[in-house]
């Protein structure tokens, strides 16, 4: 079991954890957001490859449209 924290929540999982499946888990579309893993951004061309791990702490800011 691996803990680690989104925006602040607490989250478990079985295993580590790609990004790209994490955030398809919260219904996130990885296209409109940014995730800040660890005090670090992610390029989006990482989420397939980058794990979620214990004891990680993810930011993830949606883009929200409007005028």
């Amino acid at each position: 079991m691996i803990n680690f924290i989104v925006n602040g929540e607490k989250k478990k999982s079985l295993t580590e954890v790609p990004l790209a499946s994490l955030l398809k888990e919260l219904k996130v579309p990885a296209a409109l957001c940014v995730v800040e893993k660890n005090g670090e951004i992610v390029s989006r061309k990482k989420y397939k490859t980058v794990l979620v791990k214990n004891g990680d702490k993810l930011e993830i800011i949606r883009m929200m449209g409007g005028g």
